[in-house]
């Protein structure tokens, strides 16, 4: 079973580069593998790393870019207008592939000004809650 969460936002992705600087400032030990592919470009597998610089972990999370009308439609939520896109993230029983989605899905929240939807839950929460969840998974990761 696969679990997704994804965050609304403007029209504007937000770059690699400045989604890595957030993931970074946010005190996660994840680096996104590709940092010139435009999120928007470069929808399915997302490489990313962590750990140590010298023999990282090499994980990453399935990233999909939709409109948020279809996404509003298909999940019977009310949404923004302000809200053009989403950026999906779906992710399957491995630990390091949630902590990447959940992490990089709050750093684009918190770079667009956007709203998170836990499809797994089935409600919106907020950045807060899903760094701290990201935070949890950190712990539980093997490195």
């Amino acid at each position: 079973m696969s679990m997704s969460i994804s965050v609304l936002i403007g029209n504007s992705i937000p770059s690699p580069q400045e989604v890595q600087r957030v993931v970074s400032d946010l005190g996660f030990d994840l680096r996104i593998a590709d940092l010139n592919a435009a999120f928007d470009s470069a929808s399915g597998f997302r490489p990313m790393t962590f750990g140590p610089t010298e023999g990282p972990v090499e994980t990453g999370v399935e990233m999909y870019v939709g409109g948020a009308k279809a996404f509003a439609r298909d999940n019977g939520v009310e949404v923004d207008p302000r809200f053009d896109r989403v950026v999906s993230f779906r992710w399957g029983s491995k630990m390091d592939e949630c902590y990447s989605a959940l992490a990089v899905c709050a750093a684009i929240a918190k770079a667009a000004n956007g709203a998170i939807f836990a499809d797994y839950q089935g409600s919106f929460v907020t950045a807060e809650e899903v760094v701290a969840e990201a935070e949890g998974a950190s712990k539980l990761l093997k490195r």
